[in-house]
């Protein structure tokens, strides 16, 4: 290539030297520099992405492009070819770390309802006291509500519960009993009526 001083829309880079086309000169794109001269330092790289130069056009000027060989650096072209000098990519930030403060097991405070105790006992040996009891401590456990753990907050629901069962299992039970004792004392004594009128008429049964 060859031009003069007065060669203008050249860009700056290294080109054959006209004086001695064996060697390359640096043309810094008005005039020539001296002879032997190079390619002064890369300026420091802009922020802004360029698009990546094309080695086959000359006309594309020097400036910092992606890598071609490392797409995620950029390297300088100084007009004519890439140098050695890249620029690194920026470390990503890392987020911050958001401390999360300790789990703390929440505990229910219980205390025992007094009258579900009672109302057992007296469920068992009396019956309906009972009963009535056991529907006062279940009912006061109820409105106590629950803990924080979903636990209640008075406990005694078994003892209540089983004092209102127990009346009632036993009670059916007697009822039960009545009914059987009941019944095979109408069969034991329709049997002995009939015996005795055999008996008495001299009819063999």
């Amino acid at each position: 290539m060859s031009m003069s001083e007065s060669s203008s829309g050249v860009p700056a880079g290294m080109y054959p030297d006209p004086e001695n086309p064996a060697q390359l000169r640096y043309w810094d794109g008005n005039s020539w520099g001296s002879p032997g001269s190079v390619a002064p330092t890369p300026p420091p790289p802009s922020q802004t992405q360029q698009p990546e130069p094309n080695i086959q056009q000359s006309n594309t000027p020097a400036g910092w492009y992606a890598d071609p060989e490392n797409p995620t650096q950029r390297r300088y072209w100084d007009g004519i070819q890439w140098t050695s000098s890249v620029e690194q990519p920026a470390p990503t930030a890392l987020p911050p770390v958001v401390a999360t403060p300790p789990q703390v097991a929440v505990v229910t405070q219980r205390r025992s309802n007094s009258l579900a105790p009672w109302a057992l006992v007296l469920s068992i040996f009396i019956g309906l006291p009972g009963l009535i009891l056991g529907f006062i401590a279940l009912k006061q456990i109820n409105t106590a509500g629950l803990g924080p753990d979903g636990r209640d907050i008075e406990s005694g629901r078994g003892l209540a519960k089983a004092a209102i069962i127990v009346p009632i299992v036993v009670v059916s039970l007697a009822v039960l009993i009545v009914g059987v004792v009941f019944a095979l004392g109408t069969v034991v004594k329709s049997s002995f009526n009939n015996t005795s009128t055999c008996i008495s008429s001299g009819v063999d049964c």
